[in-house]
């Protein structure tokens, strides 16, 4: 029988009372939980709340929790971080879904998986609600192991499978800046990298990858480029008026060179401190959408 289905016998009112039964029973076999990680410009961390009954009170877990009658996954999640934190989050990232192990001491059939990432603004600006649910929140260091036993239940496998998701996500998607403010440094975003996929990478490599090489082309690069663009228009006239009715005249050195990075630079600076002050940069979306309309931008090293 299904829900919209009366039962024989049953009274209008009736009907609808068993309704909201079988879709309460449906919705208690499903969980939602949500990986909060955030940067607080130094390191990446992991938001972990305590719980404040049983079962397993005072082991520490993913904020999530069943979800309400006709509410969906990621409903749910948000209903809980505004309740518990005062979050509005706009965008979750689903992770997967998990069927849980019959000894789930909580009776949850499928967990649904979430992430969510905090930059540095949002990040001191959090603060614990409380409630029934929780007694406490805080933040964790991502790259310090955590041990096991302090957690509940499955939820430490929970937060390997997110940490793996976002790796493969940072691969392929300008998520890493959803850590930082609008505007942040090169070592910032570095150390994003860095603390996501725990290995290092060399600065001037990473610096060529995100902003570009140098404007200014090299002498001997820019003397062979011109060379050959005088010798075909000499070669071939007709197609440099061709080329120039298209608008695809060939980009020099210089304008391959400046747009090969997806970072804007501001023209500004670390401002108080003593030595010398790094440039300040922001990501260019548009850049990003254009090289995702050719094909693709690999954040790969």
């Amino acid at each position: 029988m299904t829900s919209e289905q009366h039962p024989a016998g049953y009274t209008p009112h009736e009907s609808e009372l068993h309704k909201q039964h079988f879709h309460e029973q449906k919705s208690h076999a499903v969980n939602a939980a949500c990986a909060i990680f955030g940067f607080d410009g130094v390191e990446l961390r992991l938001l972990l709340f305590k719980r404040a009954r049983e079962p397993f009170e005072g082991k520490w877990e993913l904020p999530g929790g069943r979800l309400s009658h006709d509410e969906s996954a990621e409903n749910c999640i948000k209903r809980e971080l505004h309740d518990t934190l005062g979050l509005s989050p706009k965008l979750l990232r689903q992770v997967q879904t998990f069927s849980n192990h019959p000894d789930n001491p909580d009776g949850k059939g499928i967990t649904v998986l979430f992430y969510k990432l905090i930059n540095p603004e949002k990040f001191s600006g959090i603060i614990f609600k409380g409630g029934e649910k929780y007694s406490d929140a805080q933040w964790f260091v991502l790259n310090r192991p955590i041990r096991k036993e302090f957690m509940y239940f499955d939820h430490l496998d929970l937060v390997s499978a997110s940490v793996e998701k976002l790796k493969i996500d940072l691969r392929h998607f300008p998520v890493a800046f959803e850590l930082l403010d609008e505007q942040f440094t090169i070592k910032q975003l570095q150390t994003v990298y860095e603390e996501i996929l725990n290995k290092k990478f060399d600065r001037a490599n990473f610096h060529k990858k995100m902003v570009g090489i140098s404007d200014r082309p090299e002498p001997r690069q820019e003397f062979f480029y011109n060379t050959m663009r005088l010798e075909m228009h000499r070669i071939y006239p007709n197609e440099r008026v061709a080329a120039a009715k298209r608008g695809d005249e060939p980009e020099s050195p210089g304008e391959l060179r400046k747009n090969r990075g997806i970072l804007i630079d501001t023209g500004e600076v670390v401002k108080g401190v003593r030595h010398k002050p790094a440039k300040i940069y922001m990501f260019d979306r548009a850049r990003w959408d254009e090289l995702m309309k050719k094909g693709g931008f690999t954040f790969d090293f």
